[in-house]
C-alpha cells in the first residue's frame, strides 16, 4: 500500500486539478478574425464562480450585439447554444453580422486658433474616418481622442469638443459624424527656469531650442529634456511646463535638476592576443566648474602597450554639439624588437551636425 503521505499528496492534486478546471468554455462560428476578437473583448473573462457564470450567460448576447454594432454591424443576430455538461459547460455563439453601416458624410469643423494647422484639419482622414468607410465606434473615439491629445502636445490647453454625435439610419445602413473641436488660443512659451543646478545660464540656455513668445510644442519638452540628458551633467532630470504659473497665454518651463556625481571612476579587466593581460582605470569629472568644462583621464596598462589619455574639454556653441578639447597622450609600444614612446598634445574643436562630425585639430 502507498504510505499515507503519498494518498494525502494525490488527493490533494488531484483535486486542484479540478478545481483549475474552467466553468465556462466560448466558442464562436460565423465570424471573421475583427468580429470575433471585438465579440471576445466585450464578453469580457471568463466566469470564475457559478453566480458569475450566471450573470455571464444571461448578459452573453447583449454583450455580442453590441459588440457587432461598434464596428459597424446593426443588423447582426446572434444564436447561443448552451452545453450543461459538468464541470465547464460549453457556450457556443453563431454570429449572423448582416449588412454592414458605412459612414454617408463627416462633419469636422474646428474652430480657434488650430484652424490654421493642418494636424487638426487632415486628422479625421489620417486615422480613417472618411465617406464610404465601414462605420467603426473605435476609429470615431480615436479620432476624438487624438484632437484633444493633439491639443495639449500643441499648447490649446482650453481646448475642448462641444459636439461629438453619430447619427446611424438603420433602415439605409448609413451614418453621419459630426464633431467640433473648439481649440481655443494658443499658449507660448516663457522663460525656462532651471533648478538644482549652480551651471551658468550661457551653458544652460546653449540647450534651449525654443524662445520666448514660440508656439508651445510638447516635442521641444522632450527634445530639452534629452538635451540635458545627453549633457551628462545630470543624473536626473525633470522638464515641466508650469500651467499654474502661466500670465496670460504665457507659460513658463521648469528644469528640474539632479546633479551627476562629482566624480566617476570606472575599472576593466580584460584579454587580447595583440596585448596579452589588459587593465584599464578611467576617471572622469562631469563638471569641473560653472562653465561646464569637465575632463576624463584614462590609463591602460598592458606589457606591450601601456598608455595614459586625458581629455579637458570645453563648451564652444553647444555642450553636446560643439566643444573645444586640449588632450594629452604618452603610449608606450612594443612590436617584434621595436619599443617605441610616444609623447602628444593636441587642441581641437569638435563639432556634430545632422549625421555629420566635424573635427578640426592640431596635434
Amino acid at each position: 500500500m502507498l504510505p499515507r503521505a503519498l494518498l494525502y499528496l494525490f488527493f490533494f492534486a488531484s483535486f486542484s486539478a479540478l478545481a483549475a478546471k474552467p466553468l465556462l468554455r466560448v466558442t464562436l462560428t460565423g465570424a471573421n478574425q475583427e468580429q470575433q476578437q471585438n465579440v471576445l473583448s466585450h464578453l469580457g473573462e471568463l466566469p470564475s464562480s457559478k453566480e458569475l457564470r450566471a450573470s455571464y450567460l444571461f448578459n452573453a448576447k447583449n454583450a455580442a450585439q453590441k459588440a457587432m454594432q461598434a464596428i459597424g454591424y446593426y443588423h447582426s443576430d446572434v444564436k447561443l447554444d448552451l452545453d450543461r455538461t459538468e464541470p465547464t459547460w460549453l457556450l457556443k455563439l453563431d454570429l449572423i453580422s448582416g449588412p454592414a453601416t458605412t459612414i454617408s458624410e463627416v462633419h469636422l469643423n474646428i474652430q480657434g486658433e488650430a484652424t490654421l494647422l493642418d494636424e487638426f484639419s487632415q486628422l479625421a482622414d489620417q486615422q480613417g474616418l472618411v465617406k464610404g468607410q465601414r462605420l467603426n465606434h473605435g476609429v470615431y473615439n480615436k479620432v476624438k481622442t487624438k484632437l484633444l491629445s493633439q491639443g495639449l502636445q500643441m499648447g490649446f490647453f482650453d481646448s475642448e469638443m462641444t459636439e461629438s454625435k453619430i447619427e446611424v439610419d438603420r433602415d439605409n445602413q448609413v451614418a453621419k459624424i459630426y464633431l467640433t473641436y473648439n481649440s481655443g488660443p494658443r499658449y507660448r512659451f516663457s522663460n525656462v527656469n532651471f533648478r538644482g543646478t549652480s551651471l551658468s545660464s550661457d551653458v544652460l540656455s546653449k540647450m534651449v531650442s525654443f524662445q520666448p513668445g514660440d508656439p508651445y510644442d510638447a516635442n521641444q519638452i522632450a527634445t530639452l529634456h534629452s538635451e540635458l540628458i545627453s549633457s551628462g551633467y545630470f543624473s536626473g532630470v525633470k522638464v515641466l511646463p508650469e500651467l499654474i504659473q502661466r500670465q496670460g497665454s504665457q507659460i513658463p518651463v521648469l528644469a528640474d535638476l539632479e546633479p551627476a556625481p562629482s566624480h566617476k571612476v570606472d575599472l576593466g579587466l580584460g584579454y587580447a592576443t595583440d596585448t596579452r593581460a589588459r587593465t584599464s582605470v578611467t576617471w572622469r569629472t562631469p563638471k569641473i566648474n560653472d562653465s561646464g568644462h569637465s575632463q576624463e583621464t584614462r590609463l591602460e596598462y598592458s606589457e606591450v602597450n601601456p598608455y595614459l589619455r586625458f581629455r579637458y574639454q570645453i563648451p564652444w556653441e553647444h555642450p553636446n554639439y560643439d566643444v573645444l578639447q586640449l588632450g594629452l597622450d604618452l603610449e608606450n609600444d612594443e612590436f617584434a624588437d621595436l619599443q617605441s614612446t610616444q609623447y602628444s598634445a593636441m587642441i581641437a574643436r569638435v563639432s556634430k551636425a545632422e549625421e555629420w562630425l566635424r573635427k578640426i585639430e592640431l596635434r
